[in-house]
């Protein structure tokens, strides 16, 4: 073993605390782009950190596992429960609606286990300077492309990175590529409509046989042309889009 591997053997057992997250926030990636083990490192407490603060409640009618960003400072987290969780249906089932209380006599309870995962500040994300003031951090890291690189695959049977993958799928990743399937879907309609038309129907050429007016046939067919223009431009202009983003 080597002398960080052991270093991560002791703060896993001595510090295995959210605080320790702070001394491998700029060195992580070069320990997994070395090929050291940090399976152990990931499903520790050290960045996936389970809270239990007054302030948040701690039963509710909802049993469904629900993910959710948080940007803000995790110092400040305690008085940030509405912020999270603003829809009506994740409100404190114990708060009284205009002094009365709340009927959930025939309601199942149920115990809430809140957990904030830290492993998005290794990667590209937003935080804050010196002065409190929010910035562009780890702007050239990608942490996902991190783990898809190493060599140790046991990483992916870690709660705490499949949790992450799974919000940045469902948050960003599955409507990105849901909107290039249909765009391309929709690119592929404008090709195959323009091949049936065009070539083997031959509507235009057999129009053209029983109509002697060629600027009605161009105009058809102009009307073709840019009908497959816009099916091939905007999905490039999407792209070039994203791309720069």
């Amino acid at each position: 073993p080597t002398p960080t591997t052991e270093i991560i053997k002791y703060i896993v057992k001595y510090q295995n605390n959210f605080s320790s997250s702070y001394l491998f926030l700029k060195n992580l990636p070069d320990i997994i782009d070395k090929g050291i083990e940090v399976k152990a490192l990931f499903d520790s407490e050290i960045f996936c950190y389970d809270f239990d603060y007054d302030e948040w409640p701690g039963t509710h009618t909802n049993d469904s596992k629900v993910l959710r960003p948080y940007n803000d400072s995790i110092y400040v987290l305690r008085r940030k429960y509405k912020s999270v969780f603003k829809e009506k249906e994740f409100e404190d089932i114990h708060e009284s609606e205009d002094g009365v209380q709340k009927d959930i006599s025939s309601d199942k309870i149920y115990k809430i286990k809140y957990s904030i995962i830290l492993l998005p500040l290794i990667g590209q994300h937003i935080g804050y300077d010196a002065e409190g003031n929010k910035e562009l951090q780890n702007d050239s890291v990608s942490f996902l492309g991190l783990c898809t690189d190493s060599d140790e695959l046991e990483i992916f049977e870690c709660n705490s990175l499949n949790e992450m993958i799974e919000f940045k799928w469902n948050q960003f990743g599955f409507r990105h590529h849901l909107i290039s399937f249909l765009i391309h879907a929709i690119q592929m309609g404008f090709v195959i409509a323009y091949v049936q038309i065009v070539y083997l129907s031959n509507s235009l050429f057999d129009w053209d046989a029983y109509n002697a007016d060629n600027s009605v046939l161009q105009y058809k067919q102009n009307g073709y042309a840019i009908f497959l223009l816009v099916g091939i431009l905007y999905p490039f202009i999407y792209e070039c889009i994203q791309a720069y983003q």
